[in-house]
C-alpha cells in the first residue's frame, strides 16, 4: 500500500516497449530483406542467448558463486534441468522466433502486436488444460482486458 514503484515495475513497463520496438524493427528489416527470415531469427536468438548468459554470469558474480561453479552445478547435474534448458532454448525461443519472424514478414507490426498480446491468454489456456492450472477471477478479468484492448486497437485502425 502506497509503495513506490520498484525495479520490477520498471521491467514491466519496459517489456511492451521492448517487444513493440523489436516487432517494428523486424517487420522493417523483412520488408527490405524478405528472404532473410532464418538469418534474422538466428541473430535475434543469439542476442537473447548472449543477454541471458551475461545476466546469469553477472548474477553469479554478484552472488559470489561465479568462480566456484556453484551457480551452474545444480543445472548440469540434473537431467530435468538440462531438458528444460534445451526445451525452452529450442522450442519456446528459437522455433517460436522463426514463426514470429515469418509472421512479422506478412503482417504489419501493429497487427502482429495485437496477435502477440493474446499470448498470456494462450498460456493460461494451455496451463489449465495441460497441468490443471486454476483460472482465477482476476485472470479472467485480465484476459477480458487484453481482448478489449485487442478489439479497440483493431477498431481504431480498421484492421480485420
Amino acid at each position: 500500500h502506497g509503495a513506490l514503484p520498484g525495479l520490477g515495475d520498471l521491467w514491466a513497463f519496459a517489456q511492451p516497449l521492448g517487444f513493440g520496438s523489436a516487432y517494428w524493427l523486424t517487420a522493417k528489416t523483412l520488408r527490405k530483406h524478405p528472404k532473410q527470415t532464418l538469418a534474422l531469427t538466428a541473430l535475434q536468438t543469439c542476442v537473447v542467448g548472449s543477454v541471458a548468459t551475461a545476466w546469469m554470469l553477472s548474477s553469479a558474480f554478484l552472488a559470489g558463486t561465479l568462480f566456484s561453479g556453484a551457480f551452474i552445478a545444480p543445472v548440469v547435474s540434473s537431467a530435468g534441468a538440462i531438458f528444460a534448458l534445451l526445451y525452452t532454448g529450442l522450442f519456446t525461443t528459437a522455433f517460436a522466433r522463426i514463426g514470429e519472424t515469418r509472421a512479422l514478414g506478412k503482417l504489419s507490426s501493429s497487427e502482429a502486436s495485437i496477435l502477440m498480446a493474446t499470448e498470456p491468454l494462450w498460456a493460461a489456456l494451455f496451463a489449465a488444460v495441460l497441468v490443471s492450472e486454476v483460472i482465477t477471477m482476476s485472470a479472467v478479468q485480465g484476459g477480458a482486458l487484453i481482448m478489449l484492448g485487442c478489439v479497440l486497437s483493431t477498431a481504431d485502425k480498421g484492421i480485420g
